[in-house]
């Protein structure tokens, strides 16, 4: 065994994997697209079948854009990482003083566009999210963000958005 590594008896892991089974169904399932792994085909670390298309957000509905993310990252023109963001988001009316209409059209991006690609990472599953982005000024910008589903909690965070190249 390695070292720091703890002995766990075969029945209790049985019953872990049935109870992280059913969490998972119950959170995943309504999800059109998502299929949890049965016992019989074990389930095996990192791994959702994402199947089809029109994949959404798990709990897209739930998402969460903290004021901070907004203002102090994406809408900061002085921002190390943020600038260019920040650039264009203005570009298509989202402003500082109203931060919240920004946070609602990312929470609706998020909530309404499918997921293209899912990556496992140490805090819990990080989903890339790509489709049109409405914007106060009218226009729906092809956006990217990016969402955060950490290991026990329910709603995805905001990690980042930036604008999606455009491809000829």
């Amino acid at each position: 065994m390695p070292p720091g590594a703890h002995s766990i008896s075969a029945g209790h892991l049985a019953a872990l994997d049935a109870v992280l089974c059913r969490v998972l169904r119950g959170l995943l399932e309504p999800v059109k697209g998502i299929t949890i792994l049965d016992d019989d085909q074990r389930w095996k670390r990192n791994s959702v079948l994402i199947k089809g298309g029109n994949v959404k957000l798990p709990n897209g509905h739930l998402a969460v854009v903290e004021q901070a993310k907004v203002c102090e990252y994406l809408l900061n023109p002085a921002h190390r990482f943020g600038a260019s963001k920040a650039r264009f988001f203005a570009e298509f009316g989202f402003r500082l003083d109203h931060w919240e209409v920004l946070a609602v059209a990312l929470k609706t991006h998020g909530a309404e566009n499918e997921i293209v690609k899912v990556k496992e990472t140490g805090f819990g599953p990080r989903y890339e999210v790509e489709g049109k982005l409405q914007a106060p000024d009218g226009r729906q910008p092809l956006v990217r963000s990016v969402w955060q589903l950490e290991r026990g909690l329910i709603a995805p965070r905001l990690i980042t958005a930036y604008p999606m190249e455009v491809k000829s």
